[in-house]
C-alpha cells in the first residue's frame, strides 16, 4: 500500500472515530451514571474495538469477504453465535424489584436520584450503585 493511500485511509479512520455513534452514547451514559474513572474503561474498550475493526480492514478482511460468499456466510454465523452467547449471559441476571418497575411505568422524565437523565438507563444506575 502506498503512503498516499495509507494517509487517506488514516484520515478517513480518524474522521469516522470522531463522529457520534453508539460508542459515544455509551460513554456519555456511563459517565453520567458511574462517574469519570469507571468510564475510562468504557472509552478504552470502544477504542480497542474500533482499532480491531480498522486493523481487520487494513489486513484485507473486507476484500476477502467480498470475494468469497462462503467466507461471508461463515463470518455471519460466527457473529450470530457471538450475539446469542451475549444474550444468553445477559438474560441470566437477577430480575428487577417491583418498585423499580413501578417507577419506570409512571413515566417520570428528567433526573432522578441516580443522576441518570434517561428513563431507559435510570434503573440500571440505581441497581449498580448500591
Amino acid at each position: 500500500m502506498s503512503l498516499e493511500l495509507w494517509l487517506i485511509y488514516l484520515v478517513a479512520a480518524v474522521g469516522l472515530s470522531l463522529t457520534p455513534g453508539p460508542n459515544g452514547l455509551l460513554s456519555l451514559t456511563h459517565g453520567v451514571c458511574y462517574g469519570f474513572r469507571p468510564t475510562i474503561f468504557t472509552v478504552l474498550g470502544g477504542a480497542l474495538g474500533f482499532f480491531v475493526l480498522i486493523a481487520a480492514s487494513l489486513a484485507g478482511m473486507g476484500a476477502l469477504l467480498a470475494a468469497s460468499e462462503r467466507a461471508f456466510t461463515i463470518a455471519k454465523w460466527i457473529g450470530a453465535a457471538y450475539l446469542a452467547s451475549i444474550s444468553a449471559s445477559a438474560s441470566g441476571g437477577r430480575p428487577l424489584p417491583s418498585s423499580m418497575w413501578r417507577n419506570r411505568t409512571r413515566g417520570s422524565a428528567g433526573r432522578g436520584r441516580s443522576g441518570c437523565s434517561t428513563r431507559a438507563s435510570s434503573w440500571r444506575c440505581r441497581t449498580r450503585r448500591r
